[in-house]
């Protein structure tokens, strides 16, 4: 099975099934609590990531998002992760292979903005980074429109801000949308947690570098996508003070 044959839904499809839903350029850090946190939002088990190859992908979304995750929220675990080392990660992390995984800049690599080698196929779309499928779902719901659907192959793997995630982070936000007379998803907050999710859930099957790196951090580290202004997808810590922020990405 060819990575385009990963699923037969759109992304819109999946986005509009009645299920519960960052560098996110719109997040209104203002409208949210800065809170102290002292346990993850959510941990994420990734026993069966590396048994996943391209040729036994399941079809069906839910399917893909079931074998390759499973989801616990549960106490203990939560009270075991808590007491892990925190590794830190961010797209300009400086390079250093301390959890033993034999790749030196694998804290850029976990970043949405990493520019992979090989692009990641999902719904028939190409993507060079993370940033840019995030960015272009916004504007998914109104893909029978062809003003927004050229919006959106500007953020694929050959398109304008393809390789560019911060171009691609910049043009998903609300100055760059009315410029380009396409409007964001009224939805997209309710959206956003599972766009990303399936965004990792992607990559993970389909590079195996990550799926090493994610590995070396299981049950070991506790993963902290490391920012001091965006405290929805990630977070700030200094020294042994607890967690500022949500750190849904690290999370995730």
């Amino acid at each position: 099975m060819s990575k385009e044959d990963i699923t037969g839904q759109t992304l819109s499809d999946y986005l509009n099934q009645n299920t519960d839903s960052d560098s996110d350029s719109d997040v209104d850090l203002e409208a949210l609590e800065l809170e102290t946190i002292d346990t993850p939002a959510i941990e994420t088990n990734i026993s069966t990531v590396d048994e996943i190859t391209e040729e036994d992908m399941p079809v069906e979304e839910s399917t893909v998002l079931e074998s390759t995750f499973k989801i616990d929220i549960d106490l203990e675990q939560l009270n075991k992760i808590k007491n892990l080392p925190v590794k830190k990660f961010f797209s300009r992390s400086k390079d250093n292979d301390d959890i033993g995984s034999g790749i030196n800049d694998w804290r850029k690599r976990l970043s949405n903005f990493y520019i992979s080698e090989e692009p990641i196929i999902i719904d028939d779309m190409s993507w060079t980074t993370l940033e840019g499928l995030f960015q272009a779902s916004k504007f998914m719901y109104n893909k029978d429109d062809p003003v927004y659907m050229n919006y959106i192959a500007k953020f694929q793997h050959e398109g304008e801000y393809g390789s560019d995630p911060k171009k691609s982070k910049r043009q998903g936000g609300k100055t760059a949308s009315k410029k380009n007379k396409v409007v964001l998803d009224p939805n997209w907050d309710t959206l956003r947690n599972k766009v990303m999710f399936k965004g990792l859930v992607y990559r993970i099957a389909q590079q195996p570098d990550i799926r090493s790196i994610l590995e070396k951090i299981k049950d070991a580290y506790f993963l902290l996508h490391h920012s001091s202004r965006d405290t929805y997808w990630g977070g700030s810590k200094k020294g042994a003070a607890e967690i500022k922020g949500k750190n849904v990405l690290g999370s995730m």
